[in-house]
């Protein structure tokens, strides 16, 4: 009984180390229900049937309803293991791995049938966890190792802070606010971005001291960056509109203004320096952003992934609110042709702006199978009528057909793919491997890898630049610059090249 007693202890910890992510993204109460609920079910897996007639007959079915349920969990738990640990082991103690394999050896020991046995379920959600948890403590540092990893063609353009460039092998560098989403002036001169903290505490050093930073590319070397609109939340979405020679981006997060508003739009003048002209607060989260000059329309994206609110320029007078549930990962659009994409569930949608209307690729709704694939990245070419999209937790780069919203080839690629951003010119695909650091050169084509670049972590964006010849890329390093030559065609194998 004591023996049974422990094991069920030992398995309910684990599944809640397995599901702590859900005290990030679900209520308070999703995590303990969670566990009671799993807990309940490894004991009714155990419990010895009845002894004849019906009750027995009950009984062996609710038993094996209630393996079979554990059965699932336990692959989505060793899913969750081997997902976020290749993306995540480089942030893991020694101690912790040791740990884990130690846990491991005792539960295959108990499978010969000692009294109490160690669950399977306790090591993974000890490295599931352990994963997670470096996570949140490696944002917001910066290794100083990392930054000796830069490569030519790869640059630092500008660090984070001023302590990056002179720190030690081996040492971390506290860090607050860095990079995320870039914008660029049609003359090619001002590079602009949005930066957030990786901790959330915003007095850590930085040299990006404001939701909204600029820099001057005329000049080199690339002076410190100009930054406005406070340091506090998070700014996201970032657009231009040549038409209307004006720049918006989107912050959340803010102090709250005498309405309680905590979401702003931001607008500045394209050409640069760069200076705030107005600030339009909004309630809920606005993320990202489309701008329409035609009809002088802005739509912009709620986080909260619930609704889309709409403005007429340049007066910002309110329009309805549109209920949609598109999260905004990221917004490719072409207001020539008033023709878009929005990452979002599973490969993402289709987008028009005048009116605003949207057709998922690969589902026609959210389903549940949508909901565990959200894609944070893609991009099309109107040319050939194909969109790329990353959907970074089944480690695959989608093909899909605009039109039709039919996927046509899935490449893997690897797991935490974030941003995708198309090169037309040499036919491949920029892929950020958010958490391992690299950007990755894959083929529109055949899904090869034709290059890799280590930037740094936590990558958010590749953008291409103006004149074509250079990729900027945000990382909690800072600005990262990559010259852009040919980019070599991947070498023939005689392996499969990954289409399905």
């Amino acid at each position: 009984m004591r023996a049974s007693l422990a094991s069920l202890v030992l398995f309910a910890l684990g599944a809640g180390l397995s599901l702590v992510f859900l005290t990030h993204m679900a209520p308070a109460a999703a995590l303990p229900l969670a566990i009671v609920a799993l807990v309940g079910l490894r004991a009714l897996a155990g419990r010895p049937s009845a002894a004849a007639g019906t009750r027995r007959s009950i009984a062996v079915i609710l038993r094996g309803a209630a393996r079979l349920a554990l059965l699932a969990f336990h692959v989505f738990a060793l899913y969750l293991a081997v997902a976020w640990g290749g993306v995540l082991a480089w942030t893991t103690p020694w101690w912790a791995r040791i740990a884990v394999a130690a846990l491991l050896l005792g539960w295959a020991y108990g499978l010969s049938g000692r009294a109490v046995r160690i669950p399977l379920i306790l090591p993974l959600g000890v490295w599931i966890a352990v994963c997670l948890a470096g996570w949140l403590r490696e944002e917001s540092v910066v290794r100083c190792d990392d930054y000796r990893l830069l490569q030519p063609p790869a640059s630092l353009l500008v660090a984070t802070t001023d302590a990056v460039p002179r720190c030690r092998p081996g040492d971390r560098v506290p860090i607050g606010r860095y990079p995320r989403k870039f914008w660029q002036s049609p003359d090619g001169r001002w590079l602009r971005f949005t930066t957030q903290s990786g901790s959330g505490d915003w007095r850590r050093p930085s040299v990006f001291d404001g939701l909204v930073c600029e820099l001057d590319l005329a000049r080199r070397p690339v002076p410190p960056p100009r930054c406005v609109g406070g340091v506090e939340g998070k700014s996201h979405g970032i657009a231009g509109s040549d038409a209307l020679g004006e720049m918006f981006a989107a912050a959340y997060g803010l102090p709250p203004d005498g309405e309680g508003r905590t979401s702003a739009i931001f607008v500045a003048r394209e050409d640069g320096p760069l200076v705030v002209e107005a600030e339009h607060r909004f309630d809920g989260s606005v993320g990202d952003m489309i701008v329409e000059p035609k009809s002088g329309t802005l739509h912009a994206f709620c986080d909260g992934n619930d609704r889309v609110r709409s403005v007429t320029l340049p007066s910002f007078a309110r329009r309805p609110d549109t209920i949609a549930a598109i999260f905004p990962g990221e917004i490719r659009y072409d207001p020539a042709r008033d023709e878009g994409v929005v990452c979002s569930w599973l490969t993402g949608a289709a987008v028009r702006a005048n009116p605003l209307s949207w057709r998922f690729f690969g589902v026609q709704r959210p389903t549940l199978w949508s909901l565990s694939a959200i894609s944070w990245g893609c991009d099309w070419d109107p040319a050939t009528r194909r969109v790329y999209t990353a959907v970074p937790n089944l480690g695959a780069l989608y093909e899909v057909d605009y039109d039709s919203g039919q996927i046509l080839h899935r490449y893997w690629v690897g797991f935490g793919m974030r941003s995708a951003t198309l090169d037309r010119r040499r036919g491949v695909v920029y892929l950020t491997d958010f958490l391992g650091g690299h950007v990755v050169a894959v083929d529109v084509h055949t899904g090869a890898e034709r290059a890799r670049w280590f930037v740094g972590r936590f990558v958010r964006e590749a953008y291409v630049a103006r004149d074509g010849r250079s990729l900027f890329v945000s990382s909690n390093l800072g600005v990262v610059q990559i010259g852009l030559g040919e980019i070599p065609d991947p070498a023939p194998s005689p392996a499969p090249d990954g289409r399905s």
